[in-house]
């Protein structure tokens, strides 16, 4: 398998998680499993997991009821651009102008930023 670091944000990577109770933590959560490098070693992974789910429940181990396996899909750059549109809603909530759409870096696509008509910052 293609393994790589799912914090990795240069390259396009297929994480894997597991929704569980995690015990680090004292609560259910998604949990990573695995971060991959292609689309069939992911969907392969989701589905080893999910196995490991039907057997530990037909073993009759405890697993929860809501537990499963699920995975997403992350661009080269997300983590920067999650972080830049974090710090600009920060700086909205404390009146801070964010200045021209030049100075700011690049937005994930849930974020714009308007202009004082209503219009996309150039």
């Amino acid at each position: 398998m293609g393994m790589v670091d799912p914090a990795d944000d240069g390259i396009r990577r297929f994480v894997v998680r597991h929704y569980r109770y995690d015990p680090e933590r004292r609560e259910r959560r998604h949990v990573v499993v695995a971060a991959v490098d292609n689309e069939v070693e992911f969907h392969a992974l989701i589905e080893s997991v999910e196995a490991d789910i039907r057997r530990r429940r037909m073993a009759g181990e405890p697993v929860g009821r809501n537990e499963h396996a699920s995975g997403t899909v992350y661009e080269p750059g997300d983590r920067q651009r999650a972080a830049a549109g974090h710090v600009l809603r920060r700086m909205i909530e404390h009146g801070v102008a964010p200045g021209t759409r030049a100075e700011v870096p690049q937005l994930p696509p849930n974020i714009a930023l308007l202009g004082p008509e209503g219009l996309p910052s150039e």
